[in-house]
């Protein structure tokens, strides 16, 4: 895309060469509006960038580290050769302005005014972390050997105070963390423990049970095993054909209805179902060719009662 840009200025006819620039001859300059004051006022418009967490006097919002702003940029000093820069920019959530100055000498920023800053630093003995010695420190024990010797001691002292604390803490470690097979072990076993209970609290919220479910054993599970389950007989399968289709049914899905009976009845027969023999299929219902279905007396008070064979195939004293 660099090709593309429009890299060639245009020159008007009344310029030349010896009125110098083009910024020059247009009494204007490179940065156009970002730096309309710095003539008259010496501020340049810059993109400045929060360098630590504050809080904004205006309104009292947190404004993070990192946040830009177009600030005024203005030099207000010296230290030695170095400029001391002034950043001036009002804040984003309200009317309120804030300033900050660069610190030369200790290499920080300073907060002038229209907030406060986010106090994040800490004492390291309260923070428990690792205190390091001072510059001044430093160069006080490589110049003194009486103080390096002073202080070689009270690091010794220290160590022998903190000697006893690292014992019991590598003691602990070794205790519970060598064997990491049985750690792994035992946490497994817990989550086990937690997940069961878990599951156990869905099912009793789903049957509505008031009493504790106990944990499920062995011999509950081998009686589950041995429970019998008896095939479907064909005097189970009678109540399939209960009542009558309120709508005539087409022949098409009579004989689909027969169809799918004939299968139910061929795989009863494959499980040692004692049923009828079969006529090869047509379009009506076979009829018992040798014995009933159900060996059974007539009724009393109904003769020509349907069978429960003819009962699943639709049979009726109509057709």
């Amino acid at each position: 895309m660099a090709e593309r840009k429009a890299v060639n200025k245009y020159y008007p006819p009344n310029w030349d060469p010896s009125k110098g620039s083009l910024n020059k001859f247009r009494h204007s300059h490179p940065l156009r509006h970002r730096a309309r004051k710095l003539k008259t006022e010496g501020i340049l418009i810059i993109r400045f960038e929060m360098p630590w967490n504050m809080y904004c006097a205006g309104c009292g919002r947190h404004i993070a580290q990192g946040v830009r702003y177009n600030a005024q940029k203005k030099v207000v000093g010296n230290y030695f050769s170095t400029k001391i820069l002034n950043f001036r920019f009002r804040c984003h959530l309200c009317e309120n302005w804030i300033e900050i100055q660069t610190d030369p000498k200790n290499g920080k920023y300073d907060l002038i005014k229209g907030g406060r800053r986010k106090i994040e630093e800490f004492d390291p003995e309260d923070a428990e972390i690792m205190q390091f010695n001072s510059a001044e420190v430093r160069e006080k024990v490589r110049t003194d050997a009486m103080f390096a010797l002073e202080h070689k001691q009270k690091d010794a002292e220290q160590a022998k105070a903190k000697r006893d604390f690292m014992e019991r803490l590598q003691e602990t470690r070794d205790a519970e963390f060598r064997d990491d097979f049985a750690s792994n072990q035992l946490l497994r076993k817990r989550f086990r423990e937690h997940k069961n209970e878990d599951k156990r609290r869905r099912v009793k919220a789903q049957i509505s049970l008031k009493r504790p479910l106990l944990a499920s054993t062995q011999a509950d599970d081998d009686a589950a095993k041995s429970a019998p389950f008896c095939p479907p007989t064909i005097a189970s399968l009678t109540s399939l054909k209960k009542a009558a289709p309120i709508l005539p049914q087409s022949t098409t899905s009579q004989f689909t209805a027969h169809q799918r009976r004939l299968e139910t009845l061929r795989k009863l027969q494959l499980r040692g179902v004692k049923t009828a023999q079969f006529r090869p299929l047509r379009k009506e219902p076979p009829r018992l060719q040798n014995q009933p279905l159900i060996p059974t007396e007539a009724p009393p008070n109904g003769e020509g009662k349907p069978s429960a064979f003819d009962a699943l195939q639709g049979y009726s004293d109509d057709t």
